[in-house]
């Protein structure tokens, strides 16, 4: 093994969840299915099929940390690049945890943006999204529980 592929970009966990979109007169409908990558240095998320039309939620993605790091996070966003965004830990300031309506939602928050996630309760609790938000961000990152997201 190189010292270019031990200093290399892993991934650490994997979970689905929903981007929350714009706010329409019909709640919900601009909310878009991805996938969150959380890698060493930063958060990749996959943009999958809008919403719109889709009864069908995603199941909780728990994969085996073993296979995880067999992953190329950079061969994966090169498949197809407009899929993908990503968030460097480095630029977010806080990660809030709460609750709407008893959906979980996680707020990711850097200098420009505030980026926000949903989960459908009661598949997936609030309790299981703050310890999911524990394990995969580093330590440096604020992982706060709030009332009600930003």
């Amino acid at each position: 093994m190189t010292l270019a592929e031990t200093n290399a970009e892993q991934v650490i966990g994997a979970v689905h969840a929903t981007i929350t979109g714009e706010k329409t007169l019909f709640s919900g409908l601009t909310n878009v299915h991805c996938i969150l990558y959380f890698t060493t240095g930063r958060l990749v998320v996959e943009a999958g099929p809008s919403q719109r039309g889709d009864r069908q939620v995603p199941g909780w993605l728990e994969a085996n940390p073993e296979s995880l790091k067999s992953l190329k996070i950079q061969q994966i966003i090169n498949s197809d690049p407009k899929k993908f965004s990503s968030i460097p830990y480095n630029s977010v300031t806080r990660v809030a945890i709460g609750r709407k309506w008893l959906n979980p939602r996680m707020s990711i928050i850097t200098s420009d943006k505030i980026h926000r996630f949903v989960w459908f309760w009661p598949k997936v609790g609030v309790d299981r999204v703050e310890h999911m938000a524990r394990s995969y961000f580093p330590p440096q990152v604020l992982v706060e529980r709030v009332r009600s997201p930003a």
